[in-house]
């Protein structure tokens, strides 16, 4: 190393370090004290008022020569504050959002310590929130048996929810697999082609839903973004290229997942996309509130080539959204107890610190996620992430609904005793683990009682068995029925800058990772904070969501064939 290279001195640092050369000649040169001259490339010179050795003038000089010298380059992303981003995204001064049926900006007002934080006006639920509901090519097709199933079950979210807000249910696309030869047996022979579902027959004309634009639209998005977006290169042209086949699609079941399908299954596909379509026509049509469908307000939109869930649910909300909050919910994900979904999205618009952009419903997985986290991270953990907690005052929620003896966990059915011995069994293992018994120190510690009910409470509900539900952090991204901000999926979970969701996969499979990595770089706090992810829990011991399996799904007729059988 040169004598530039020497590091700065005890008394000055880093940033004011530079070497002190003094002039050839005895003359000394005036300069103005802060001013930059210009060396040479790379090279910089600061020129400042110096005391005089008798020898010459000294001067300071500062050179930046990346051949000699490593170099850290530090990049500042600019921050806005919350009040001026809300004004940027909501623009609830002009009549354009309201048009669409966005949300406005919540009214806030100057106070002696900082802004001050007041509720939105209510709007109705309709206005907030659309239903998204992702569905592929599965075994049970042309049946629309298992998504009647559970769209069956969406007045457990409540009338509103069910019959008046919008529904956008997305078809993925799939690719025909050549029948030349068994791919199912030989595993060599195994030649498909991308190309359309629409493609294996040319019977299918009518489409309720124009998305020819919409898909073209698209399509150019992801090609545009192939290198970009998701890091896959899938190849120039796709009715020529040819998917790797591996051991995972040896079966039909995996083969679906993927998206494959035989010439009959994709047949069958058509005729259940066409059914669909004509089952939300007529739920739409028909009179209202005589007639009540949960097909209500519900649009069919048709995908020409296979995305896979996550690049499904981009396009939806790229094209087919126009709500602040969305619900999405996968084919065969249907809700078992009544769920306050519209005290969810109350709550993440009266967030005053907008911590809260996703709330996923639980399942019987993720029920004790407090005890999960725990078992994974350690005591130090688990205390901030118990501090990280959150109790909205718009999820106290009276009338004896939620709770441990609430009526909301009575709707849970059991196909068989041994079902009802099951959850019996997981009810007491929930009042046993920490989850509960965090909550029950809550309790304890705001001065309320831990009976059932919970009466009276700090949100000032006068109605008796008033319950307060938590919202747990979670660093999981689970693709389970969840509510989030609109704004959140679009702007940064599909940013292409950031590659957190692969096309043909799943969201939670890339975004859950990221946000493990977000938190081991910046801590639990701020790293959980971007991601605003939040598990429900109503301290019941029951879950809210259940799951068909739809890979696997067989319809009533395919039962009752398969009895037949077995006992002949």
């Amino acid at each position: 190393d040169d004598a530039d290279s020497e590091g700065p001195s005890k008394n000055e640092s880093a940033a004011d370090h530079i070497s002190l050369k003094k002039q050839e000649s005895g003359a000394s040169i005036p300069a103005a004290a802060g001013t930059m001259a210009t060396l040479g490339d790379g090279e910089e010179r600061k020129s400042k008022s110096a005391p005089n050795s008798g020898n010459g003038a000294w001067q300071r000089l500062k050179k930046l020569n990346s051949v000699n010298k490593r170099c850290i380059t530090v990049t500042f992303l600019s921050i806005q504050n919350r009040k001026s981003q809300e004004q940027q995204q909501l623009k609830f001064s002009t009549g354009q959002d309201q048009e669409r049926g966005m949300e406005g900006p919540q009214t806030q007002s100057e106070g002696e310590e900082g802004t001050k934080f007041e509720k939105p006006p209510p709007l109705p639920l309709s206005q907030l929130l659309t239903i998204i509901v992702t569905t592929s090519p599965i075994r049970s097709h042309p049946s629309t048996e298992m998504l009647e199933k559970t769209f069956d079950t969406f007045p457990y979210a409540g009338k509103e929810f069910a019959y008046e807000c919008r529904k956008v249910i997305v078809c993925d696309g799939c690719r025909v697999r050549d029948e030349e030869e068994d791919g199912f047996n030989n595993s060599n022979g195994f030649n498909s082609r991308r190309i359309s579902c629409d493609s294996a027959t040319a019977s299918n004309s009518n489409q309720s839903f124009n998305n020819n634009n919409i898909d073209k639209n698209d399509n150019d998005r992801n090609n545009n973004d192939k290198n970009n977006s998701n890091g896959i290169n899938s190849g120039s042209n796709h009715s020529e290229s040819k998917p790797t086949i591996t051991r995972k699609h040896a079966n039909i079941k995996q083969a679906l997942r993927s998206g494959i399908t035989t010439v009959d299954q994709a047949k069958n596909y058509i005729e259940f996309k066409t059914a669909l379509r004509k089952l939300c026509e007529d739920a739409t049509r028909a009179p209202y509130p005589q007639v009540k469908s949960p097909f209500r307000n519900a649009e069919v939109v048709e995908l020409e080539e296979r995305h896979g869930y996550g690049f499904a649910l981009r396009h939806a909300l790229l094209h087919c959204i126009n709500t602040p909050y969305v619900c999405v919910i996968q084919h065969d994900r249907t809700f078992m107890r009544p769920a306050p979904v519209a005290e969810v999205v109350d709550a993440m618009r009266n967030d005053p610190t907008e911590k809260i952009k996703y709330v996923g419903m639980s399942m019987k997985s993720n029920l004790m996620y407090y005890d999960i986290f725990g078992g994974k991270y350690g005591k130090k953990a688990i205390d901030e992430l118990r501090s990280m907690i959150l109790r909205p005052e718009s999820l106290c929620i009276g009338g004896g609904v939620y709770g441990p003896n609430g009526s909301s966990s009575r709707h849970m059915t059991a196909d068989s005793k041994k079902v009802r011995q099951n959850l019996e069994s997981l009810v007491e293992t929930y009042r046993g683990s920490m989850q509960h018994i965090t909550y029950k120190e809550w309790l304890q510690s705001v001065g309320r009682s831990t009976t059932a009910g919970d009466s009276g409470g700090r949100c000032g509900n006068v109605h008796q068995n008033c319950h307060q539900l938590s919202l747990t952090p979670t660093l999981f991204w689970y693709d389970n029925t969840h509510i989030v901000q609109t704004s959140h999926y679009r702007d940064f979970v599909f940013d292409p800058k950031h590659k957190m969701v692969a096309r043909g996969g799943f969201v939670e499979d890339k975004l859950s990772p990221a946000m493990i990595r977000n938190v081991e770089r910046f801590g639990l706090r701020e790293g959980h904070g971007r991601f605003g992810c939040y598990l429900l829990d109503d301290h019941s011991g029951m879950f809210f969501t259940g799951h068909l399996d739809g890979g696997g799904y067989l319809t009533a007729d395919e039962k009752e064939k398969i009895q037949k059988s077995i006992k002949g």
